[in-house]
């Protein structure tokens, strides 16, 4: 078992060996905000590998140069048992596997981010791809991982973690802005950030996400939250940790109202007969 009370940056780990290491992720931690119980359901059973996430996966492999292998299946749809043996075969040996028009696409992603005059130039600075992040958490004792994108220097000195997503709406800063708060990416930010000042010392740290449409025509953003934006990622990433040490404490696991009576209210537009959302 790898040591997680050993504060220390890795670079070249395997996925699986990453996905092995018995810590905390991002992930779990919004799964903590969510509630304690969805998280235990997740721990006591984890996820086996879906397609959705063998997109993201295989773009990100294609842009950096690291990651999962890819099998490319050609067969039209996902309807045939030859399709379903096919993906078998691949999970078993290890690799992502996506249709031919759904590895296409990726391509297109990759490419499109690859082309762009501004994120080609910050993902090819001095740097590493996959860079795995062990620590402990000192306030809780938890201990934790982290697996960054791209962790780049720019020639300033200044310390570039860059997060690549994929979206299947809009890469306009104020849209994924919107739906970051939804999907966390704050607190995503937060941690990792943290993470690396703490284990490596550097204070001069900026997170960058770069943000390309799944559709074409593939449009491309670099989004960074401000100091507020932050803040409240490390707020909530410090509940959940908190949280999670008192559930693993007491061992007990609560759901969205266990022992109380929840008043609810709808919303504005509900309120008035005859209005719709």
């Amino acid at each position: 078992m790898t040591d997680t009370a050993t504060a220390r940056v890795v670079t070249g780990m395997p996925d699986p060996d990453y996905r092995a290491v018995p810590a905390v992720s991002q992930t779990s931690l919004k799964r903590i905000l969510d509630c304690p119980a969805r998280y235990k359901w997740a721990l006591d059973h984890p996820e086996p590998p879906r397609d959705a996430f063998d997109f993201g996966h295989v773009v990100h492999a294609m842009i950096l140069g690291r990651g999962a292998d890819i099998a490319r299946l050609d067969f039209p749809d996902r309807r045939t048992n030859a399709y379903k043996d096919a993906v078998k075969t691949a999970r078993a040996a290890g690799k992502a596997p996506l249709l031919a028009a759904h590895y296409d696409q990726a391509a297109a992603c990759a490419q499109a981010v690859l082309a762009h005059p501004f994120a080609s130039q910050l993902l090819a600075l001095p740097g590493d791809s996959e860079v795995a992040l062990f620590w402990t958490d000192e306030e809780t004792g938890i201990n934790c991982k982290a697996l960054i994108d791209r962790a780049g220097e720019l020639p300033d000195g200044t310390r570039l973690l860059i997060d690549v997503k994929t979206t299947a709406s809009s890469a306009d800063p104020d849209g994924f802005a919107n739906g970051s708060a939804r999907y966390g990416y704050h607190v995503q930010a937060a941690f990792y950030t943290d993470a690396w000042r703490r284990i490596t010392g550097e204070d001069d740290v900026r997170f960058l996400f770069v943000v390309v449409e799944k559709d074409a025509p593939h449009l491309v953003s670099i989004d960074e939250y401000d100091d507020d934006s932050t803040a409240a990622g490390r707020a909530r990433y410090r509940d959940a940790l908190t949280t999670l040490a008192t559930c693993q404490r007491n061992d007990t696991w609560p759901g969205y109202t266990d022992q109380i009576i929840r008043t609810i209210r709808l919303p504005r537009w509900a309120l008035t007969e005859g209005d719709t959302p």
